[in-house]
């Protein structure tokens, strides 16, 4: 294999930084890095833990759900974000609280009992997911 169809296949491409590109539909951007001659593409959270060649890691429980020998936990604070919104009766992140800062416990907790009132109240509607809808 020559050297141009190295580049045309993406072969022995490489590092670069995490980048900002138009997807092929051109609606939406994404970003995309290179790492050991590969292209990984999704969040900016992703690309950078790819570029870092490392990941972020957030534990926390879902009290009635356990797992043997596992935590519950996501590699991005979005994702704890959504399972909060998911289920937020049974969330915690107590004995973690080491993983996240100050200020991401307090917007945790400030959002889930949000979450509580507005269920307890009667005012909030069933969750309904909307997300395959949209794409």
């Amino acid at each position: 294999m020559n050297n141009r169809q190295r580049q045309i296949y993406g072969l022995c491409r490489p590092d670069t930084i995490p980048r900002l590109r138009r997807t092929h539909n051109k609606r939406q951007f994404e970003w995309y890095v290179f790492v050991d001659g590969r292209m990984e593409r999704g969040d900016i959270e992703y690309v950078c833990a790819e570029f870092a060649k490392m990941s972020l890691y957030y534990p926390y429980h879902l009290k009635g759900k356990e797992i043997d020998g596992w935590e519950h936990h996501q590699h991005e604070f979005a994702s704890v974000l959504s399972t909060l919104i998911d289920s937020p009766e049974i969330f915690s992140v107590c004995g973690f609280e080491e993983y996240y800062s100050e200020q991401q416990i307090f917007f945790l907790d400030s959002v889930q009992k949000r979450l509580l009132e507005l269920r307890d109240s009667g005012i909030a509607e069933d969750y309904e997911d909307t997300r395959e809808e949209d794409s």
